[in-house]
C-alpha cells in the first residue's frame, strides 16, 4: 500500500467537507458532467447535464492584482468615548482580558456580552470578519459558530489549520440591529490594524461585505478576485476577501467563487 502523508488525506478530506457544507447536492453522479465545459446554446446544460451555473462561473473575468492601499492608522482617531491608543493591549492575551472585562475598547461596547479572538501571535493568517454571531458572544470566543466549522474546513482545506489561524473581528459586541453602525470602521479600523502589530500575520482573509468595506473602501464583488495589500508599520501583508461562511451556509451558489478567492493566497505562495 502507498504510503501517502495523513496532512494529504485531511487536507482532501477538509475539502470535500468544504463543498459538503457550502450545499453540494452530490458528489458522484452515474454519468459523467462536463463541469468545465462553455454551455451550449438552446438547452444544452439540461441535456449534458451540465452545472446551470458553469457559463456564469466561466464568464467572469481573471483575478488580477490590485495596486496595494497605503492601510495607516490616524495619529489621533475620532474623539469617542473610550480608551486612548496609548492604552491599547499589547498583546493578545491582555486583549482577550480587556475584552472579558468590559473594557471601552473599539467595537467592545456595542451591546451586552462579548468574543474575544480565537488565536496566537505569528498565526500564518489572519482572519477578520465583521461582528460576532450569538453563538460566539455565548461562547466568549469567535468561532464556536454555525459558520465556525465552515470556516475551519476551508482553511483545512487552503492547506492550514485553525491553531495556524487567528480569527478577530471588527466588532468584539453585537449591536442589536445585527449590523455595524454608520460611521464606525472610523474608530474599528484603526484597533485592527493595531491588532495586525500584534498578531504579525503572513497574509490575511477578510470575510463579507461589512469588513470588506471598512477595510478596503470598495463593495465586496468589487473588491473580490483581487490580491489586495496592507502597508502598515513596515509590514506589506497580502490580503483577499470573499463571502463570509454564514452566506455561503444560506447561498451555496456562491461556494465556487469562495473557493476561487481562497486559490488567490494559496495559488501566491503566501501561507
Amino acid at each position: 500500500m502507498n504510503q501517502i502523508s495523513s496532512s494529504a488525506f485531511q487536507q482532501a478530506a477538509a475539502i470535500i467537507e468544504f463543498w459538503r457544507m457550502a450545499g453540494v447536492d452530490y458528489l458522484v453522479q452515474e454519468h459523467p458532467a462536463g463541469w468545465l465545459d462553455a454551455a451550449e446554446a438552446g438547452g444544452a446544460e439540461a441535456s449534458a447535464g451540465q452545472s446551470p451555473h458553469a457559463s456564469s462561473l466561466l464568464s467572469q473575468p481573471p483575478m488580477r492584482h490590485q495596486a496595494p492601499p497605503h492601510r495607516t492608522a490616524p495619529a489621533h482617531p475620532p474623539n469617542t468615548p473610550g480608551i486612548s491608543p496609548a492604552e491599547w493591549p499589547d498583546s493578545l492575551d491582555k486583549l482577550a482580558e480587556m475584552i472579558g472585562n468590559g473594557a471601552a475598547l473599539p467595537g467592545n461596547q456595542f451591546g451586552g456580552g462579548s468574543a474575544r479572538p480565537a488565536g496566537q501571535t505569528g498565526a500564518r493568517l489572519m482572519i477578520i470578519s465583521d461582528l460576532p454571531d450569538f453563538d460566539e458572544i455565548t461562547a466568549g470566543q469567535l468561532g464556536h459558530s454555525a459558520y465556525g466549522h465552515l470556516l475551519a474546513n476551508m482553511v483545512r482545506a487552503m492547506g492550514c489549520h485553525m491553531a495556524d489561524c487567528c480569527l478577530t473581528a471588527l466588532a468584539t459586541t453585537r449591536p442589536a440591529a445585527g449590523e455595524l453602525p454608520d460611521g464606525s470602521p472610523q474608530t474599528l479600523v484603526p484597533f485592527i490594524l493595531h491588532q495586525m502589530d500584534i498578531i504579525r500575520p503572513k497574509a490575511v482573509l477578510v470575510l463579507g461585505s461589512a469588513a470588506c468595506n471598512a477595510l478596503f473602501s470598495a463593495e465586496l464583488m468589487t473588491a473580490r478576485g483581487n490580491l489586495h495589500y496592507f502597508n502598515h508599520s513596515g509590514q506589506k501583508l497580502a490580503a483577499v476577501t470573499t463571502f463570509h461562511p454564514r452566506t455561503l451556509l444560506v447561498r451555496p451558489i456562491l461556494k465556487a467563487q469562495a473557493w476561487k478567492d481562497l486559490l488567490m493566497l494559496m495559488s501566491e505562495e503566501i501561507l
